[in-house]
């Protein structure tokens, strides 16, 4: 009976640990609405290319990185002028939410404006979420936003980003239809709920969401021709 009794306890033990865990890491896979959309293809920077990037990056960002091992990079033409582009992934590596936080410098072909950089900043970007739909590339991108006028709990947020040919990344949800921007809130458990978002609530994720682009001129040296 005694056994019978602490087999019991032991297992309970071992199903409450594990709904714990699941509990735990759920905030860690954001739910987005499903796109029908071919992801592109791309020629992928080694390591190497990787720290030399690193080497001349100017920003705190650099202070939680002690490896290239721990960023992606590729080149591609994002922005449909036949002149490749570059994109660096790197990654916060904090606590909580900023474990899965993510620094995308954008370095663009901007014509006679020479090469341009933008920073997006959002959660888990990956190389396979720029995509192509009808020939055009699009960055698929999720962030975290707090309390809207009719939904006071914490949200991911979804949109499209593109790339023009000056260089710039602007918002490209309205090539999507009523899909993008798309609110959802902070879950436990997987699933996608859509939010109703206010005229307020768009205007913000649109400004805290619009990112600045600066002329990419490297410290001393070039990693680029």
């Amino acid at each position: 009976m005694q056994q019978s009794f602490l087999r019991f306890i032991c297992t309970s033990a071992v199903f409450l640990a594990m709904g714990c865990m699941t509990t735990l890491f759920a905030w860690k896979t954001p739910w987005a609405p499903k796109v029908k959309a071919t992801p592109v293809e791309m020629t992928t920077f080694s390591s190497e290319t990787i720290a030399a990037f690193l080497s001349l990056l100017e920003c705190e960002t650099i202070t939680y990185i002690d490896s290239a091992h721990h960023c992606e990079g590729g080149m591609l033409d994002l922005n449909g002028d036949e002149v490749d582009d570059y994109v660096f992934l790197l990654p916060w590596m904090g606590c909580g939410l900023n474990a899965d936080g993510y620094s995308a410098h954008f370095i663009l072909s901007g014509g006679k404006q020479g090469r341009i950089e933008t920073v997006v900043e959002g959660y888990n970007i990956k190389l396979t979420d720029l995509v192509q739909v009808n020939g055009k590339i699009y960055l698929l991108h999720s962030t975290f936003f707090n309390d809207f006028e009719k939904s006071q709990h914490n949200h991911w947020v979804y949109q499209a980003f593109t790339f023009e040919k000056d260089g710039s990344i602007t918002h490209a949800n309205a090539a999507f239809g009523d899909l993008f921007p798309a609110a959802t809130i902070f879950y436990e458990n997987p699933k996608f709920k859509r939010v109703p978002l206010t005229p307020n609530d768009l205007n913000l994720i649109r400004k805290q969401t619009t990112y600045p682009s600066r002329k990419y001129i490297p410290a001393q040296r070039t990693i680029f021709k």
